[in-house]
């Protein structure tokens, strides 16, 4: 391991050691010059090329995970919507039902799309069920928002116009699910 990639180590364990006596949550995200994230400090990029963001927070939960990738999105000129610039936009209770169903999304894991009052709520695998946001079609697809998982969830329709299946976007990582 180089000098440079070595103080680069000793940095990222001081930080880990400040944010545990702290009691605050860190993300630490490594920049690589093609625009790929690496979670390990040594990736083999020469570190003069690398960009390195640390998000401190006295929050517990996905939210400094979240606003570190949000601030690479935007150094990387990538668009950015925060959580507070999404609105809500009015859906029939006729048209929510035909996104109601289960959606395989891998061997084990299946998410739950239901019927709540004037919206859907979305659970996975038994946890409890979170409201969705229903925020327009784009790309002539329906797209749904969960708030509190800064979570989006993009419906595929077929060429009829039925539901057969999504994606489920978060972090930047996309998850196809089947419906049955």
């Amino acid at each position: 391991m180089s000098n440079v990639q070595s103080r680069l180590t000793w940095g990222i364990r001081t930080l880990l050691v400040c944010s545990a006596v702290l009691n605050v949550a860190l993300s630490v995200e490594i920049l690589s010059p093609s625009g790929a994230n690496s979670d390990k400090p040594d990736s083999g990029i020469p570190p003069q090329l690398q960009k390195i963001i640390v998000v401190l927070a006295n929050v517990i939960g996905a939210a400094p995970d979240s606003m570190s990738r949000q601030l690479v999105d935007a150094i990387l000129g990538r668009p950015v919507t925060l959580a507070s610039e999404r609105k809500a936009v009015p859906i029939s209770k006729e048209d929510l039902a035909r996104f109601a169903g289960v959606y395989d999304l891998g061997p084990t894991l299946s998410l739950t799309i239901a019927v709540a009052g004037d919206g859907l709520t979305s659970q996975v695998n038994g946890q409890p069920a979170v409201g969705l946001m229903y925020q327009g079609i784009q790309d002539s697809h329906p797209r749904f928002y969960i708030p509190s998982l800064n979570f989006e969830i993009e419906f595929v329709p077929t060429a009829d116009g039925s539901i057969a299946s999504l994606v489920a976007h978060k972090n930047r990582g996309d998850r196809p699910g089947k419906r049955h």
